[in-house]
């Protein structure tokens, strides 16, 4: 059952690993560009109508999975389908963020510079 490790988890609980650990978790390790999302150690840095959560997914014939935190609002969303594509799955997703999280307004902690890679590319454009 992963109910229990995704409490631990949301927790941080201590007697699994240490709080150094957690914090590789939920702190980006790595971006291609500072301007863009990253990369933690275990999980895709995401954003969403300006909220930052943390995202793991993986699939395989016939079945896709989704773990999705948002530490701030102290939700863990994780489902697995029977598929034979992304299309449901994917709608499920966009769904759930769109009811759970509206965009907000002014996000306090998203950077002035912070760029939507899936809507304006041109300013990381150059050599990496």
């Amino acid at each position: 059952d992963i109910e229990p490790l995704l409490r631990a988890l949301m927790k941080r609980d201590t007697t699994l690993l240490s709080r150094a650990s957690y914090e590789k978790f939920f702190q980006p390790q790595f971006k291609v560009h500072p301007m863009l999302t990253g990369y933690s150690l275990i999980f895709e840095e995401q954003r969403y109508n300006g909220h930052q959560f943390w995202m793991k997914g993986g699939q395989v014939q016939g079945a896709l999975a989704f773990l999705l935190i948002f530490p701030e609002q102290n939700i863990i969303m994780f489902y697995c389908i029977n598929t034979q594509t992304d299309n449901f799955p994917l709608k499920l997703n966009n769904s759930l963020k769109s009811f759970l999280f509206p965009k907000k307004k002014k996000p306090e902690d998203e950077p002035d510079n912070f760029v939507d890679a899936s809507t304006d590319t041109k300013l990381l454009a150059g050599a990496y």
